[in-house]
This record gives structure tokens, C-alpha cells and sequence, in this order.
């Protein structure tokens, strides 16, 4: 996101909610949003509709990115992002 206007607000917003819509419809046993980003604990394999919401969110910060790690035999779908001081 380039410009912190109402547009672009209204957009990231709704990317968040769709992502947070598809993480609630897989395996995923817990959701964290923070200042700089989002992590996602999965159960299961990452479906397609959750890896899409969240490359589209991240899509809104250009200098943002998306990874998968496995942590304690989970995996954790992050979406990381930076803002405009």
C-alpha cells in the first residue's frame, strides 16, 4: 500500500478479513495479527483459498512478503508488511 488513504484502507481491510475468513474455514488452530504482520498456525496442508487471501493481502505493502515455516511440527503461514512512518 502506498498511500495511507480511505481506498486504500478500505481495501486492506477487506483482504484481512477475507484471509482471516479462509484461515477459519482450513485446519488452522490459531490466528495472531500484529503491528507488522499476521501469523497463521495451521494443522493441516495450507489450502489454496488461504495462500491466495494472504499474497493478496500482502500485495497491499510492496515491501511486505509471505513464508511458510515449520515450527513444532506445525506450519505458520506469516504475512509480514511495512508501514509508512
Amino acid at each position: 500500500m502506498t498511500k495511507n488513504n480511505p481506498e486504500a484502507l478500505n481495501l486492506v481491510e477487506s483482504r484481512l478479513q477475507e484471509l482471516i475468513r479462509c484461515a477459519r474455514m482450513s485446519a488452522v488452530s490459531e490466528i495472531k495479527v500484529f503491528n507488522d504482520g499476521i501469523e497463521i498456525t495451521i494443522d493441516g496442508l495450507i489450502t489454496t483459498p488461504v495462500m491466495r487471501a494472504a499474497v493478496s493481502l500482502q500485495e497491499c505493502y510492496p515491501d511486505g512478503g509471505v513464508y511458510v515455516a515449520s515450527r513444532l511440527g506445525v506450519l505458520v503461514l506469516c504475512v509480514y508488511y511495512k508501514t509508512e512512518a
